[in-house]
């Protein structure tokens, strides 16, 4: 009898936070009125894929912060999650995960982080005016999946108000919302630290 009021309880407690977990990601989510919804290209965004991998690359290859940790090698395997473009399609959050071997457990892991870029000039040509800024937010380690890094990935940074700005009183943004662009954080903070 005890076996069962002890899994009634377990089921409980699990369906409430459940519960719980979803009203917490419904207040935070980006109002539909300030979502970004920009319209890009299919080729355009493949392109600048495959660009942003090899920036990203090159920075591993470099040791440049925040790709300078010893799990960051010749084998480390770089994939962009998402692209999130702003309403002018100057500036983007790219979404990165990285694959790499973590030698102390000897397994392969995947680590995330949300990388800044803007273009250069006023053209729109991507394969050369994307330039890097330095990473901000929260790196993401050891997750055993591309998918559970990419759901972290969108959580943080999509749902969990992780930027925040000042519009006459402290305001926090998801990267989805269009306010983030033309917040301070991202002016003062994010578009004066060019890695390239």
């Amino acid at each position: 009898m005890n076996k069962w009021i002890l899994i009634g309880c377990t089921l409980a407690v699990t369906l409430l936070s459940c519960n719980q977990d979803e009203k917490i990601k419904e207040k935070f989510k980006t109002q539909n009125s300030f979502r970004c919804q920009v319209i890009i290209d299919q080729d355009q965004y493949k392109v600048d894929s495959i660009l942003f991998v090899k920036k990203i690359l090159r920075l591993v290859k470099d040791h440049e912060e925040p790709y300078d940790a010893l799990v960051f090698d010749a084998k480390t395997s770089v994939v962009i999650d998402t692209i999130l473009y702003d309403h002018r399609k100057k500036h983007c959050a790219i979404f990165v995960i990285l694959k790499c071997y973590e030698p102390y457990t000897k397994a392969w892991v995947h680590d995330g982080l949300v990388q800044f870029a803007g273009l250069d000039s006023t053209e729109q040509d991507s394969l050369k005016n994307w330039k890097i800024y330095d990473y901000h937010g929260a790196i993401h380690i050891n997750s055993e999946s591309l998918k559970k890094m990419s759901d972290i990935l969108r959580f943080h940074n999509l749902v969990g108000r992780s930027y925040h700005g000042y519009l006459n009183k402290w305001e926090e943004f998801n990267l989805d919302d269009c306010r983030f662009w033309e917040s301070s954080y991202f002016r003062d903070t994010i578009q004066v630290s060019e890695f390239d």
